[in-house]
């Protein structure tokens, strides 16, 4: 089986850390710190999932790279994660894109079966 290619996008570097180790012995992860950065490297490569944070500070946010991502490629899985608690709106949104959600502090176990999930649709 080959590895999963996944890009994970979040503002906090030690949230990037986190969830880049925790994901080295299932996945081939890219790492980006911003929206714009993460629509950049979707463009300019494969990923079978993405794992992206919902507030970017001073940036595009993580529901408009969500949208755009969605926009380019209709069937990539992608998780959205969040430390802050979402409005409605926002979660009615991220639903209708077809993401997953999992709040902050970052739930190894959550990830994981998100990852699962898509080898398993991937094989």
């Amino acid at each position: 089986m080959r590895s999963l290619s996944v890009l994970v996008g979040d503002d906090n570097a030690t949230v990037l850390s986190a969830l880049k180790a925790m994901l080295a012995d299932a996945c081939v992860v890219e790492t980006a710190s911003g929206g714009t950065e993460i629509i950049k490297l979707f463009l300019s490569k494969s990923f079978d999932a993405v794992v992206l944070d919902v507030v970017f500070p001073s940036d595009v946010t993580g529901v408009q790279v969500a949208r755009k991502i969605r926009a380019l490629n209709p069937r990539v899985p992608i998780l959205m994660m969040s430390a802050l608690p979402l409005a409605d709106t926002v979660r009615d949104e991220l639903s209708s894109l077809g993401a997953a959600f999992c709040e902050k502090p970052i739930r190894p176990d959550r990830v994981m079966e998100f990852i699962r999930s898509v080898a398993n649709d991937a094989g």
